[in-house]
């Protein structure tokens, strides 16, 4: 879905530049706002939608989930960390990036406790 809208998005913006002979430059910075105004837009319809339709699911799969709320949890932090050194790895490594690893490490934690 967030294929389909970016590459919709394009088109649109594509339809909306102005053109190439000379235009004002308050026309090229309005279109350029406007454009940076949509992609705000669909970013936040998209996680609107994920949002509802996760809940969704959650509400027809919770019946069937075997593990308990800490549980799950527990199963949640371990693929965060999985990903965030994922990330960091690609990123340059733990030395490169400490200082912003720890200060995500402690956000997360303050995150986890209000779950």
């Amino acid at each position: 879905m967030g294929g389909f809208t970016v590459s919709a998005l394009r088109r649109l913006n594509g339809r909306l530049a102005p053109e190439p002979d000379g235009p004002r430059p308050e026309r090229v910075s309005a279109v350029h706002m406007g454009a940076i105004a949509l992609d705000g837009l669909r970013g936040a319809l998209l996680t609107l939608i994920g949002v509802l339709g996760g809940r969704w699911v959650m509400g027809i799969l919770a019946q069937s989930w075997p593990l308990g709320p800490s549980d799950t949890r527990g199963l949640l932090l371990v693929g965060g960390a999985v990903s965030a050194g994922v990330l960091l790895r690609s990123l340059g490594g733990y030395r490169r990036l400490r200082i912003v690893f720890v200060a995500g490490v402690a956000l997360a934690l303050v995150g986890a406790r209000f779950l």
